[in-house]
Order: structure tokens, then sequence, then C-alpha cells
């Protein structure tokens, strides 16, 4: 069972949606606010409050606003209200396709723009990448590095180096997955000299997992281990401490050191647990399965499996519910809109 280590700062939460009423008379009052008060918004409505489907409402109205006539500064709020509905459909509600396509929409606007794609390659290498988890094939983590790498060029021109440090971590990820760490071997050189002071986590991140793969596992754990001091711990960066865990945990295993495994897993469980990485949870339960099925303890190893299960059904369920209520709330949404032309239509025959 391979581990997710998407290193994006995110809150998987449950939607919770509101009552259709209220729905209806928050987004026709928003849709009266500036683009980017409403990307703001939908960032916290999304990412810090658990509730996406505010977040969603303020990205759709957002992105809704193109058109080939605006200035370049509305057409990158444009794309960010895109990016933003991804960001809801991928870790909200678990929809990739509707994700996937609201990424394509916000390449064409990036690219007509020539600003803001590194971010763009970076969300398309991380829906690859789960793609390529849940279906356990080899060719999505391909297309998912191919991405990073672009990211990487790209968001260095653009100066974003937020995106650049996540798509130099998740490209030493999928390329260690992938068992061809020697093919980042250039963007790893140029990382390393040109961003010395933001490098030592994923430095010592490629460092680990290059020497786990050569057998050296005890510099493999001494490496994971300097990792924690490269950051400051954090909520924010929970996402970081759980890859640490996570990683030694694979360590352990490969030397055939199941209780310390089991103890690190543990300890990744327990972030996922505290800051609802249901992603991550499912990777872990099916981990620990396996952990305690070669420790010999099968109760265990079968409370695990069951664990594992029923996540896994639950987030289809949860995915189908929200695929509903997300449709019966997007009709209201075209009613509201429709309403509001025909008040503007009127308010214009009426002078």
């Amino acid at each position: 069972m391979r581990l997710k280590c998407l290193l994006l700062i995110c809150s998987l939460a449950m939607l919770s949606w509101a009552q259709p009423v209220t729905q209806t008379e928050a987004y026709r009052r928003w849709t009266q606010l500036p683009s980017d008060s409403l990307i703001n918004m939908g960032s916290r409505f999304a990412e810090l409050q658990n509730h996406p489907d505010s977040g969603l409402v303020c990205f759709t109205i957002a992105a809704s606003r193109f058109k080939p006539s605006m200035t370049r500064a509305q057409k990158r709020q444009c794309a960010q209200g895109y990016i933003g509905k991804w960001y809801v459909y991928f870790f909200c509600y678990y929809d990739h396709s509707q994700a996937f396509e609201n990424l394509l929409h916000a390449q064409e606007i990036t690219e007509s723009i020539g600003e803001g794609l590194g971010r763009v390659y970076l969300n398309f290498g991380a829906t690859y990448q789960t793609l390529s988890e849940q279906s356990g094939e080899l060719r999505p983590d391909s297309l998912a590095l191919d991405y990073y790498q672009k990211s990487y060029w790209q968001s260095k021109h653009e100066g974003d180096s937020a995106s650049l440090g996540m798509a130099m971590a998740n490209m030493i990820t999928v390329s260690h997955t992938l068992n061809r760490m020697d093919d980042i071997g250039r963007e790893l050189h140029d990382y390393q000299q040109n961003f010395p002071s933001a490098s030592q986590f994923n430095l010592l991140l490629y460092q680990g997992l290059k020497m786990m793969q050569q057998g050296r596992y005890s510099e493999a754990l001494a490496a994971f281990d300097r990792q924690m001091t490269a950051f400051t711990p954090s909520l924010g960066n929970a996402r970081y401490l759980y890859s640490i865990y996570a990683n030694k945990a694979r360590v352990y295993d490969k030397m055939g050191d199941y209780g310390h495994a089991i103890a690190m897993a543990s300890q990744a469980q327990e972030i996922a647990e505290q800051i609802e990485m249901k992603d991550a949870r499912l990777e872990l339960y099916g981990m620990l399965g396996d952990l305690y099925s070669k420790k010999g303890d099968t109760q265990r190893a079968q409370h695990y499996r069951n664990q594992y299960l029923q996540l896994k059904d639950s987030l289809l369920n949860y995915h189908q519910v929200a695929s509903v209520d997300e449709l019966r709330f997007m009709g209201e949404m075209k009613r509201v809109d429709k309403q509001l032309q025909d008040m503007e239509h009127e308010r214009r025959e009426g002078k």
C-alpha cells in the first residue's frame, strides 16, 4: 500500500449543506461582491472553516464572470475561481472528474494571460498522483511526474515559490514510487543551487527516499529525523509531519521491524485523524492491516482491514450524496441568476 504524500496544505472536511433558502439568499448577496473578496471568502470557507459548500458558491461566482474582453487582472481572478473550484471538488467532494474539468478552464485562462500556469500544472500533478494511488496503476504517476516537472520550471519563471516547493516535494515522492529518482536530477540541482534557504526539507526527503531505495535504512531514518528540524511544527504544517512518520514506517517495514513500523504508522494516523485527512487515513488503515498481518496479529490486522473497507465505502457514499446536493444547489444558482437578469432588464426598461 503506497502512502499518499501530496504536500498540499488543506483541510479535508465533511460536507455540511445549509438549507436551500439560506444558500439562495447568500448567493444573491455575494453576486454583488468583487471577485477578490469572493476568492478570499471561498478560501476561508473551504480551507479553514469546513464549509466547502459556501466556498464553492464563492468560487463559482468569481469563475463564471469570465469574458474575453476582461483585463488581465480580472482574468487572473477568474482563473483563481476555477482553481478554488478544483480544490473543493478534489479535496472536499472527492469528485476528480469535476476537479479535472475546472483545471482545464483554469489552464485555458492562465495560458492566455501567461501567468498562474505553475499552480495549474501542480494541481494536475496532484490529480494524476491521486488517481494512480487509487487505481494501483503507475501510468497516472508518470503523468503526475511530468506535470510536477512542468510546474517546477513554470513556477520558477513566475516567481511562485510556494508552488515551486510543493512541486519539488511531490516530484520527489512520485519519482521514488516510479523508481525514477535519477530523472529529476536537473530540477534537484537547480533547486539546491537557487533556493538554499527553502530546500532543506525537500533535499532531506530526497536523501531519505533515495537511501531507502538503496537499502541504506539507518541513513534513511536519520534523514527523516533531520526533517523534523527543517520546518516549524504547526497545524498548517501537519501534512509535513505526517509524511515524516509515514516514511519512517515504510523504512521500518522494509527492515522487518514491524513493531517500530506500527508505532510510526500510528503516529501518522493520529495526525491524519486530528486534521481530518481522510485520504491519508484510508492509506494508513491499509498499511496497518498489512503490518499487523506481518507481525502475526490477525485480530488487529482484520480490524484495520475492516476500518479500511468501511472508510472506503463511506467516502463513496459521501461523494454520491454530495453530487446530488451539488446538482440541486447549482439549479438554485441558475434560478437566482435568471431572477437577477430579469430584474436588471426591468430596471433598464424603466429608465
